[in-house]
């Protein structure tokens, strides 16, 4: 459990201090020291603490945020959370909360004291922290791969492809999440929040709904890309039919030859004859280069 006050940064709390953040790591942990009108009891509770939700109570605000895992096999942030005027309560048994906030108190310092409101806005404002640059990444490696399907380097893509598909699309969903989260919170006004909070809150969902831009850009992009190693397999399948039936009409009159003489008839054209079997091969010599000059004509090779 973690418990901070705040002043012009985040300050952990002593013994005996009441503190106005405070971070339970189980649903079970009790708090030692709440501000008045705080209460656990508040926080979303059970499988509904995992689902995104925002309640306006009487005097405060609870909800909870599921996002989603960015990595495969790495769990996402799972945060429940009320939000009073002198106090902040989180259940944060993912440990991004924790983290996020133990690094606010440990480099951030204020021009003037903040409130919960805003050290709760910071504290969405770093769930999004550095996701700029991994956009621009996802960009990078979308444009490697773009051309390589241009250069028909196309053995192996699809495994490079699905994965990272996968990973905007997570993305993409929570930066949806922060910005609905953001604008609710915006739109509660003066009803709850001072004219600073709600700048603040508005702010955050503004960055947050132009990451979610660039991840739909990027999930077009991606979209484009597919569709475009889609076509060149199937140009590339297109050749290899090409190239068996160029095949199958060359060898086909041959093939009909062959068969022809293999009768063995005894009154067969040239059966006896002692240049017989040369003349034969020259026939289908001429008959197989013949056929291949008209298939180059007809560009089909």
């Amino acid at each position: 459990m973690l418990q901070y006050k705040i002043a012009d940064r985040l300050i952990p709390a002593g013994e005996g201090d009441t503190a106005q953040v405070v971070v339970l790591e189980r649903a079970d942990q009790e708090p030692c020291v709440l501000p008045g009108g705080m209460d656990l009891s508040s926080l979303p509770a059970g499988e509904a603490a995992w689902t995104p939700r925002l309640a306006f109570g009487a005097g405060h605000i609870s909800g909870s945020l599921a996002l989603a895992q960015r990595e495969k096999g790495e769990a996402g942030p799972r945060i429940s959370f009320g939000l009073w005027p002198k106090g902040l309560l989180l259940l944060d048994e993912s440990g991004a909360a924790s983290q996020i906030l133990s690094n606010m108190a440990d480099h951030a310092i204020w021009k003037h004291p903040a409130s919960p409101a805003q050290v709760f806005c910071r504290l969405l404002e770093g769930l999004a922290d550095g996701d700029g640059a991994l956009l621009r990444e996802a960009e990078s490696s979308l444009e490697a791969l773009e051309e390589d399907v241009l250069g028909e380097k196309l053995d192996g893509l699809s495994e490079r492809m699905l994965p990272l598909r996968k990973q905007i699309g997570r993305l993409l969903l929570q930066y949806g999440r922060l910005s609905d989260l953001g604008e609710q919170l915006a739109q509660a006004g003066d009803a709850y929040f001072s004219k600073t909070e709600t700048l603040a809150f508005q702010g955050f969902g503004n960055r947050a709904a132009r990451l979610e831009d660039q991840a739909e850009h990027l999930r077009e992009y991606a979209a484009q890309i597919w569709e475009t190693y889609q076509a060149a397999i199937d140009i590339r399948q297109n050749r290899v039919m090409q190239l068996l039936t160029v095949v199958t009409t060359i060898f086909m009159p041959l093939t009909l030859i062959t068969g022809w003489y293999g009768m063995n008839f005894p009154n067969m054209v040239a059966i006896h004859w002692k240049y017989g079997y040369g003349a034969i091969c020259l026939l289908c010599t001429a008959t197989a280069l013949l056929l291949l000059w008209l298939c180059k004509k007809k560009r089909f090779l």
